[in-house]
């Protein structure tokens, strides 16, 4: 497969582990020195999920944030000059959006995304979100969980319906 051993030469790359392949499809998982496609994400702090797809040099993503982070995505990759198109944006009510999680939560939730608490592989650890908010790490454990809770069981009952 030419497009495995062309990425596998390209001078940022460090690891490159094929994960499965089928037909004209494969799943990699690509470790890079420069990923110039993500450094916009993790600045404005964007959950990002993974895995996602590049088809003929494009990615698609999927993306849940605000407005005010989708806005500052765009500059930013405007400004790294990523070209970009949006396709679909759907809308959380604000009284739906204010009432997932508490302020607390969310301000913890918050700081675990921007130093990359969920990123794969994790740019944060636990104890890095706990010391930054100067909380225990039984503490952050507890509000992440609880957030994490909450956000799934908003998820199955409004976004998949």
């Amino acid at each position: 497969m030419s497009i495995l051993s062309d990425t596998e030469r390209h001078e940022d790359i460090t690891s490159l582990e094929l994960l499965w392949k089928e037909e004209d499809e494969a799943l990699l998982q690509v470790e890079t020195t420069n990923p110039v496609l993500l450094d916009p994400v993790w600045e404005i702090g964007v959950p990002l999920q993974t895995p996602f797809e590049v088809v003929n040099g494009t990615a698609r993503w999927e993306l849940t944030t605000s407005s005010t982070r989708l806005s500052a995505l765009g500059e930013q990759l405007e400004a790294s000059g990523i070209q970009f198109e949006l396709e679909y944006v759907r809308r959380i009510g604000d009284s739906d959006a204010e009432s997932i999680l508490t302020d607390r939560q969310q301000q913890v939730f918050l700081a675990a995304v921007e130093q990359g608490y969920y990123e794969t592989p994790r740019r944060a650890t636990l104890t890095d979100v706990a010391e930054s908010m100067d909380i225990s790490k039984a503490t952050a454990s507890d509000i992440l969980h609880r957030a994490e809770g909450r956000i799934v069981d908003w998820f199955v009952t409004t976004a998949v319906q």
